[in-house]
C-alpha cells in the first residue's frame, strides 16, 4: 500500500494540473479552504473545500480519488461552486 503522504502529494499535483483549466477561486474563499481526507476501502479521497459553520454547508471545490494500491487516480472539479457565468466567458 502506498503511504498516505505520497498519495496526498500526488493528489495535490493532479488537482493543481486540473485547476489550470478554470478561473481562480474567489479571494474570499482563501481563509476557509481546507483539505478533507476520506478512506473507502483501497481508495483515498482528498476533497478541497470551503469550510462553513455547519459541515453540510461546505462548498466542495475538487475531489481527487486515488487507489492506495496502484496510485492511479482521477480528479473531479466542481466549477459550478465558484465560477459564475461572467468568469466562465473570460
Amino acid at each position: 500500500m502506498i503511504p498516505l503522504d505520497e498519495l496526498k502529494e500526488k493528489a495535490r499535483i493532479m488537482t493543481k494540473d486540473a485547476l489550470r483549466h478554470y478561473p481562480s477561486f474567489p479571494k474570499e474563499f482563501e481563509p476557509d479552504i481546507a483539505l478533507g481526507t476520506f478512506f473507502d476501502g483501497n481508495l483515498r479521497i482528498f476533497e478541497l473545500y470551503v469550510a462553513k459553520q455547519r459541515p453540510q454547508d461546505a462548498i466542495i471545490l475538487t475531489r481527487a480519488t486515488l487507489d492506495a494500491m496502484t496510485g492511479d487516480g482521477k480528479v473531479e472539479v466542481f466549477p459550478e461552486n465558484w465560477v459564475n457565468e461572467q468568469q466562465a466567458g473570460q
